[in-house]
């Protein structure tokens, strides 16, 4: 292994460091805003229920849309870099993803 690559995170690392800056952001983001409107008052009343609905859903799909965008910009970056994009997981990988998948699922709930 060269030293070059001792330096720079494994692939897998940065896709999880991106995927956890990302949700980050787009919570707090989303976390400011809905304070903003149920100080507003937006969430009161007859529509109030079906306009938080309507914000879950739209935090929802950013979360989406703003994760997969990560992802490419990652894939992108680390080609531009000269970094090595390996897909490849071993059990080891798959067991760090389950638990990761966990941790952010305990956190968006």
């Amino acid at each position: 292994m060269s030293p070059k690559q001792d330096t720079i995170m494994s692939f897998q690392e940065s896709k999880y460091l991106t995927s956890f800056a990302t949700i980050l952001i787009v919570t707090l983001n989303y976390a400011f805003r809905a304070n903003a409107r149920w100080q507003a008052g937006d969430f009161d009343g007859e529509a109030g229920l079906s306009a938080l609905g309507a914000s879950v859903l739209w935090f929802v799909g950013a979360l989406v849309v703003a994760g997969i965008a990560g992802q490419i910009a990652l894939s992108i970056l680390r080609g531009m870099t000269g970094g090595e994009v390996d897909y490849r997981a071993d059990e080891r990988d798959r067991l760090i993803e389950h638990r990761a998948m966990n941790a952010a699922f305990l956190a968006f709930s």
